[in-house]
């Protein structure tokens, strides 16, 4: 539900200690509070990438399992929905049996529908323990990364062999195996000229029928609107 300016006052109290007074309450409480109030302000000015580092600045202040779906809902309404997905799955992880009553069904109809519209990429079962593979900068191992429709960038790199670099398209619901298979390095090779880009006989890229795993939902995604605060 949306809320009114004076519902987000109660809200940031209600959260983060409505009731506390100022002799009691620390810095550190203090400043997760001034954040999150600064941030449902954010989003009812219609500035929700701005409450997203707001968001993320009151919860490192102080872990609240409200503030982790708050910020679930401003990436989702981003289409950031990677990162939505592991903030609402924190949520779940750190929720009280009355934040799942208030926001369970709702957290649970949102992660229902993001995974339908990820893509999952994972590293290709046999490849070496002695390859490294990076996507987008992160070690990718075998079990599923979700990650966004759209650019992405892998790369692969063993001692001894020429490393290599791949951008791909991942689409909606679609499942890939990243398998680099990396060449031996000549000896008369210079350093400077040891990163290529992997042909299609470098590296595989192996597509999963996506009915089998991922469904693919069909038509454009849904339009969000401005994302929501809700009550804790």
């Amino acid at each position: 539900m949306r809320l009114r300016a004076a519902m987000v006052v109660g809200c940031a109290v209600a959260l983060l200690g409505g009731g506390a007074s100022a002799q009691t309450a620390d810095a550190v409480y203090a400043e997760a509070r001034a954040r999150f109030g600064e941030a449902v302000a954010a989003v009812q000015a219609g500035r929700p990438s701005d409450a997203v580092g707001l968001f993320e600045r009151s919860y490192a202040a102080r872990p609240a399992p409200v503030v982790a779906v708050n910020l679930a809902i401003c990436l989702r309404g981003l289409g950031r929905l990677g990162d939505a997905r592991r903030w609402y799955l924190r949520f779940l992880e750190t929720a009280t049996p009355e934040d799942l009553a208030r926001h369970g069904a709702t957290v649970h109809a949102h992660l229902d529908e993001i995974s339908h519209r990820l893509a999952r990429v994972s590293r290709g079962e046999g490849v070496p323990a002695t390859v490294s593979v990076l996507l987008d900068g992160a070690p990718l191992t075998l079990e599923p990364r979700w990650i966004d429709p759209g650019e992405h960038r892998a790369v692969a790199s063993e001692p001894g062999r020429v490393g290599g670099v791949l951008a791909f398209t991942a689409r909606e619901g679609e499942a890939l195996r990243v398998t680099p298979r990396l060449s031996p390095v000549p000896a008369a090779t210079p350093l400077t000229q040891r990163w290529w880009f992997w042909t299609a006989v470098g590296v595989a890229v192996a597509g999963v029928t996506s009915a089998v795993l991922v469904p693919s939902l069909q038509g454009a995604p849904p339009g969000y609107g401005h994302p929501e605060v809700v009550v804790p």
